[in-house]
């Protein structure tokens, strides 16, 4: 009875190896891996260090020149590698344009001057556009930025342009209660562990 067990069991394995498909799976599976694994070993090293070029319609008048200083801290100081100026850019640079609604496109409300910015988004010359609400600056609004683009699964560049403003409006809004900003950084200082 055993014997006639391995008898079958025998049979079986071989014609499982004598099949193709598990000869092609055994021969495909390791070359899919290893593929895989120089792919990605290739892509890594491929950044995309383009221009981030996004237009700054500023309804406040107050925000879009430190920003702009900023945006040029930053490209100076933290896109690239660890090598400083001589090293190679590791990140894009974030170029910020002043959007203004000429005097004779007023008249045509709000939205046409995001309607030029989002045109300029579709047709490539602008990355994302933001627009800052008048009353962004006032603790008291609900009003704030709004963040247009076509690839919103970089979030690079809305969150640096978030956190950059949220810094800039905070420190607006402490000079106008005449509260020293020096004084709440040293206040607010962590303390390193």
């Amino acid at each position: 009875m055993i014997r006639k067990v391995w008898s079958i069991a025998v049979t079986e394995f071989i014609n499982t190896l004598a099949a193709k498909g598990f000869l092609l799976a055994v021969i495909l599976t390791p070359l899919f891996i290893g593929g895989s694994v120089l792919v990605q070993n290739f892509l890594k090293e491929r950044i995309d260090v383009g221009d981030r070029r996004f237009g700054v319609l500023d309804r406040t008048g107050r925000l879009f020149d430190p920003l702009a200083a900023r945006a040029s801290e930053r490209d100076d100081s933290e896109i690239h590698d660890a090598r400083g100026d001589a090293g190679r850019q590791t990140q894009p640079r974030f170029v910020p344009i002043r959007a203004e609604l000429p005097a004779a496109d007023a008249a045509a409300g709000k939205g046409a001057a995001e309607a030029a910015l989002s045109d300029q988004v579709r047709s490539g010359k602008l990355f994302a556009f933001i627009v800052i609400e008048a009353d962004a600056l006032s603790e008291d609004s609900e009003a704030g930025i709004v963040y247009h683009t076509q690839t919103p699964t970089y979030v690079d560049l809305p969150q640096w342009i978030h956190l950059t403003l949220n810094q800039e409006i905070r420190k607006l809004r402490m000079e106008r209660e005449k509260i020293d900003v020096s004084l709440i950084k040293r206040l607010l200082k962590a303390v390193s562990m």
